[in-house]
């Protein structure tokens, strides 16, 4: 029994899944599209008054880069996925086959396998096209084909899409050809498109997709049709949006196409009509008028899109925005920047930083300091972005460190992109900063793990003797057993504060921190302190003999391979570094027995093998590619 007779079989039992595709094929038919579609244009209109349910993070603390992971350094070989050469000749066979379930499958599983990134897949396509045309394919099977199509860019399908779709009364199947036939900018179907545009008889659904279409292609003739849809309050409010932003998508093409922009570009009939819309008290006319004008240019249209820009509602606001800062002048939006700044909507308050980023003096520095501390992540984080554009200018770079050093004083949001600045401009002065404001304490991860980030990677001497009375207490805190009292993200922030003294070789911190953490402890086993503390002992002993003391534990914890808790790789990991830093001999039969146990392209076999060459200058082996079969698939070769 064949691959295809095995899963004839197994369709037999799938009759409950056929049954749910089929009644999930009837959620798309006209009407419910219909309403779906206006479910949507109401949810995009209403999500500019939606707030953050909780905050984000700007800047993820835990992947701030630990120094004790630069040297030797270790970058694992990329993944080569393997696909079998068998797979293609059976899913054609499949979609080749009398059953539906099967050339759907097939057909599905062509998109699949573009995602997963396989190569050769254009030679599916006659067989995809062949199927597609016969005159008595599944529908569901007609869908799937088309989705492989456009999976696999086939731009030539373009022309049996409008074939079929002359003779199929398909929703389904009609969304998905006319959209790739836009995104693919083939006119085979702009004339059925320009008709549909007026024509009573068509659904909204089809409507929709030719105002798109035309849009998508740039056909000026039907700039006409599309504005007497937006004027005309008969229409269904979604095909008038639609329209409206198709008459600016239409406007935009033009002025690029026009090296010399003059006032002409825009329909004066098109600007009146957009100024006598802004003047309405209804949210949904003033949204038509800005998409009208929001890809304008010239003057007079710039003029009404800076009243747009004013606009309380910030759906209608942030279209205006991106138009003006879209334009050779956007400083028109100087006036506005207070508006902006202050909005409600953070699209808003980003464009307001875009505008900023062309002021570059102080004041523009002043306002973007303010913004560190904005409640949403993106507007902080280009906030932060934009001042240290702003510092490769000489003349600003005290006005940033003041912005930076200000919002030190602000919200944790503030804090922490004020210490991203301030540590990445190496400003010294921030290390002595941070620890007078007790940043290291504060309730937030976010704070006190950049904070120990920052102190680690400015490296302040003065600043050593209080850390290491800090790491003293609590490291005493832990080693009482009340290692539960801290969050993980201390541990984090304890770790580069160890990595900090170590890497200076701060003798106070064998008897403080080292002594106390090279015994394994379960309860902080998985946390970053203690490889930082035998880190340390390397950075601290590199290139002398290790204390006897040191060996034993060490070695002890590279051998640790207990079943019930074995010790931590990165523990491990740390000890064949500081066993090769300080080339100790007595550790070179644990370091060869996992370096073969691991492997060269795991990071402890790699370390293992690194501290060996320390030991012996035997070089390190080269990485062995890593294949990975994939094997994923609905219907796959038996052998």
């Amino acid at each position: 029994m064949n691959s295809i007779e095995h899963l004839k079989i197994q369709l037999v039992m799938n009759k409950f899944s056929n049954d749910f595709f089929e009644m999930s094929i009837a959620l798309f038919q006209p009407r419910n599209l219909r309403m779906f579609y206006r479910v949507l244009i109401v949810f995009a209109l209403s999500v500019c008054h939606c707030h953050l349910s909780r905050d984000v993070m700007a800047q993820d603390p835990f992947d701030l880069p630990r120094i004790m992971d630069a040297t030797p350094g270790f970058e694992a070989s990329e993944a080569t996925t393997i696909f079998s050469k068998k797979l293609m000749p059976l899913w054609l066979e499949a979609l080749s086959s009398d059953t539906v379930e099967l050339q759907r499958q097939a057909a599905e599983t062509i998109v699949l396998a573009k995602r997963r990134g396989m190569d050769g897949l254009d030679s599916a396509i006659p067989a995809l096209l062949d199927r597609f045309q016969k005159p008595d394919v599944d529908r569901s099977v007609r869908s799937a084909i088309a989705n492989a199509l456009i999976a696999v860019d086939a731009k030539q399908s373009a022309t049996a899409f409008a074939s079929v779709l002359s003779t199929a009364s398909d929703i389904q199947l009609q969304s998905i050809c006319e959209t790739a036939i836009a995104d693919w900018k083939s006119d085979c179907i702009v004339d059925v498109w320009r008709k549909r545009l007026t024509d009573p008889s068509e659904s909204v659904t089809t409507r929709g997709l030719a105002i798109r279409g035309v849009a998508r292609l740039g056909d000026e003739s039907t700039k006409d049709e599309l504005f007497d849809i937006v004027m005309n309050e008969v229409e269904p409010f979604s095909l008038r949006f639609e329209s409206s932003k198709a008459i600016g998508q239409l406007s935009k093409i033009k002025a690029s196409e026009i090296r010399d922009v003059r006032n002409d570009v825009f329909d004066q009939s098109i600007v009146k009509a957009s100024a006598t819309l802004r003047e309405s008290d209804r949210v949904m006319d003033r949204l038509l008028g800005v998409n009208l004008v929001s890809g304008c240019p010239d003057a007079p249209t710039c003029e009404l899109l800076l009243q747009y820009a004013g606009d309380p509602e910030p759906a209608i606001a942030t279209i205006a925005w991106q138009g003006l800062l879209e334009t050779s002048e956007p400083r028109r939006l100087d006036s506005k920047i207070e508006f902006g700044i202050a909005n409600r909507d953070y699209r808003v308050r980003r464009q307001a930083i875009q505008l900023l980023a062309f002021w570059g003096n102080g004041e523009a520095t002043k306002k973007l300091g303010q913004l560190l501390n904005d409640k949403h992540p993106d507007v902080r984080k280009l906030a932060r972005v934009t001042l240290l554009e702003f510092a490769k200018e000489d003349a600003l770079v005290d006005d940033v460190i003041d912005a930076a050093d200000a919002a030190l004083r602000m919200g944790w949001q503030g804090i922490q992109q004020g210490l991203l600045i301030l540590c990445l401009l190496d400003h010294k002065p921030a290390a002595k900063t941070c620890l007078e404001l007790g940043l290291l304490d504060h309730v937030r991860g976010e704070v006190h793990i950049t904070a120990a980030w920052l102190l680690e990677r400015l490296s302040v001497n003065e600043t050593f003797a209080s850390i290491s009375s800090y790491l003293e207490e609590h490291v005493t805190q832990i080693k009482s057993g009340k290692s539960g009292r801290y969050a993980e993200s201390q541990y984090e922030a304890f770790s580069h504060l160890i990595q900090l003294l170590g890497r200076n070789q701060y003798k106070d911190l064998e008897n403080v921190v080292i002594a106390k953490l090279i015994a394994k402890d379960m309860a902080i086993l998985d946390y970053p302190i203690r490889p930082a503390a035998i880190w340390s002992i390397g950075k601290i002993y590199a290139g002398k003999k290790l204390p006897e003391k040191y060996v034993k534990p060490l070695i002890a914890r590279l051998d640790d391979e207990n079943p019930q808790n074995p010790e931590s790789k990165y523990v491990k990991t740390m000890c064949a570094y500081t066993l090769g830093v300080t080339k100790t001999d007595a550790g070179l039969e644990s370091l060869r027995e996992f370096a073969r146990k691991s492997g060269r392209n795991s990071r402890l076999g790699f370390y293992c093998l690194w501290a060996i060459k320390q030991l012996t200058n035997e070089p390190i082996p080269s990485a062995n590619e890593t294949k990975v079969f994939e094997n994923r698939w609905f219907l796959r070769p038996l052998k």
